[in-house]
């Protein structure tokens, strides 16, 4: 298991695009648009996605290198 296999199921947030109001769009990484908040809001919800990617990364590792056959079942290997 490698991070970047997690991030490729569950991608990261980021803002894409301003509006003249001042609002922004979030969007995944294929550029699908999440919906358009403030700038404050988007900051947030990308910081809160972060760092739930950032524990599920830590968890699917963990459990990769301790229970590789469970970890397989669940992340859909066999």
């Amino acid at each position: 298991m490698r991070e970047k296999y997690v991030e490729e199921r569950f991608q990261r947030y980021r803002i894409f695009g301003e509006h003249p109001s001042g609002k922004v769009d979030i969007a995944s990484g294929d550029d699908l648009t999440i919906c358009t908040v403030s700038r404050e809001e988007a900051e947030k919800l990308i910081s809160q996605r972060d760092d739930s990617l950032n524990m599920l990364v830590e968890l699917a590792l963990k459990l990769s290198d301790i229970a590789p056959d469970e970890f397989d079942k669940i992340w859909g290997y066999k």
